[in-house]
This record gives C-alpha cells, sequence and structure tokens, in this order.
C-alpha cells in the first residue's frame, strides 16, 4: 500500500538534496529499530527513526536508530518543553501508524 504522504516526503527530499531511499515496511515489521534494521538488512544505526514530540504543536524528530530522543534538548531549539506523543494523537493528527 503506498501512503498519500510519501510522494510529498520524496518531493521534499529531493528538494533538499536528500539522496536516499524510502522503505515502506508492513506494520509491526519495523516497530522498533532492530526489527527495521533487520528487514532492510542494515545496522541500527543506519536506520533513520522518526519520533513525534509535542508541546503547542507536533515536532518530528528524526534520528539515528541507535540513538534516543533527549526531550530536554529537543525542547531548547522550538522554545517550549516537549514531551512524547501518544500512538493515537499520531495517528489521529498526522494519519501515520506509530512503529
Amino acid at each position: 500500500m503506498r501512503h498519500a504522504g510519501l510522494d510529498e516526503l520524496m518531493a521534499s527530499m529531493k528538494r533538499m538534496g536528500v539522496d536516499g531511499e524510502v522503505v515502506w515496511l508492513q506494520p509491526g515489521s519495523g516497530s522498533t529499530s532492530v526489527s527495521a534494521a533487520e528487514a532492510v538488512g542494515c545496522s541500527v544505526a543506519q536506520i533513520a527513526k522518526s519520533v513525534v514530540v509535542k508541546g503547542g504543536e507536533l515536532y518530528l524528530v528524526v534520528l539515528s536508530g541507535n540513538r534516543r530522543v533527549e526531550l530536554g534538548k529537543v525542547s531548547e531549539p522550538v522554545g517550549e518543553r516537549v514531551s512524547l506523543a501518544s500512538p493515537r494523537e499520531v495517528l489521529e493528527r498526522l494519519g501515520f501508524p506509530v512503529g
């Protein structure tokens, strides 16, 4: 299944000069960085994971699969305290399931 946001993501990558490939995993097969790395045959450090955090708005944090989000460090550049968004919030507001 091709998600509606995929074309927009690929266009943004091209505009920003990001040379990469988007690999769409079946639900559940990439729910952790380890399982995503195994599914595509690479190391966990080579996976780009996305984590949605919330303050007054939602923010998408993209980081290496072997790193953890430090909410205090994310709070600084966005100018407000943030916390992890719930799976329900992510699905309802962004249209993407977590994992």
